[in-house]
C-alpha cells in the first residue's frame, strides 16, 4: 500500500525510527498468560504497524527503523534496519503481556538510534501506550525523565495512545501531552479506528524530518 495521500511536507527527510510497541497495555484484557498473536488488540496493532512502516518505507528519504516491544521487561526486537527487514521482525512478536514499562521502552529506544547514520532525524514512536506502571516507585516520573533525556538528545518522540477519548482533558492524554511527546501532540484512538488514524500520523511524522 502507498502512502495515504500527499504529504503537505516535504518527503525527502532522512531518518529512523524507533517504534516502541507496549504489549502490555494492548492485551491487558482477554489474553491472560497466552504466549501468541491470538489477542485480537495486539493483532490490530501490529497490522496497523506493519502498514505504516510500509508507507514511511515508500518515501524518497533513506530511512531506518528499529522495533523495541515492552510490558513489564523491555526487548529489543532489532536494532536499526531496514523497513522490509522490519515488517519480518513485527511479524515475528509474539505477546509477552505485563505491565508498562514506559521509561525503559525509550531509554531502549535511544539506545538503538545511537548508532543513527549522521544527518537523520530521530523519531520515536510509541505505539499503544498506556499508563505506566514499572518500574514500582514512580513510573510516572521515570517515563518522563526518560523521555527528557532522549528529547535533550533532539529525538522526537510521537505518543499513539490505544484509548477512545472525546476530552482533551482525558488523564492519560494529558499526560503523554506535558510529559512525553516532544512537541505536545498525542494521537488517540481505539483499536478498531486505527487505520484511520494513518493518514494524519503518517503526515505528522514527514514532517517531523
Amino acid at each position: 500500500m502507498g502512502p495515504t495521500s500527499s504529504p503537505t511536507c516535504a518527503d525527502d527527510g532522512d531518518f529512523n525510527m524507533c517504534i516502541a510497541i507496549d504489549m502490555g497495555s494492548a492485551c491487558s484484557a482477554g489474553c491472560g498468560e497466552n504466549l501468541s498473536t491470538c489477542c485480537s488488540n495486539l493483532s490490530n496493532m501490529l497490522e496497523f504497524t506493519e502498514g505504516l512502516v510500509t508507507e514511511l518505507g515508500s518515501l524518497s528519504s533513506d530511512e531506518d527503523f528499529s522495533i523495541v516491544h515492552f510490558g513489564t521487561n523491555v526487548t529489543i526486537a532489532s536494532a536499526l534496519e531496514s523497513w522490509r527487514q522490519s515488517i519480518e521482525t513485527i511479524n515475528q512478536l509474539k505477546y509477552n503481556g505485563g505491565g508498562s514499562n514506559l521509561a525503559g521502552a525509550i531509554s531502549r529506544c535511544v539506545a538503538t538510534l545511537a548508532i543513527s547514520p549522521p544527518n537523520r532525524k530521530n523519531i520515536i514512536l510509541l505505539m499503544g501506550v498506556g499508563t505506566p506502571s514499572v518500574p514500582e516507585v514512580n513510573p510516572l516520573e521515570a517515563a518522563a525523565t526518560a523521555a527528557m533525556n532522549a528529547r535533550n538528545q533532539n529525538t522526537a518522540i510521537v505518543p499513539i495512545l490505544i484509548e477512545k477519548t472525546n476530552s482533551a482533558d482525558d488523564s492519560n492524554v494529558l499526560y503523554l501531552k506535558n510529559e512525553i511527546s516532544s512537541d505536545g501532540q498525542v494521537f488517540a484512538s481505539d483499536l478498531v479506528d486505527l487505520n484511520n488514524l494513518r493518514e494524519r500520523l503518517f503526515e505528522h511524522l514527514i514532517c517531523l524530518t
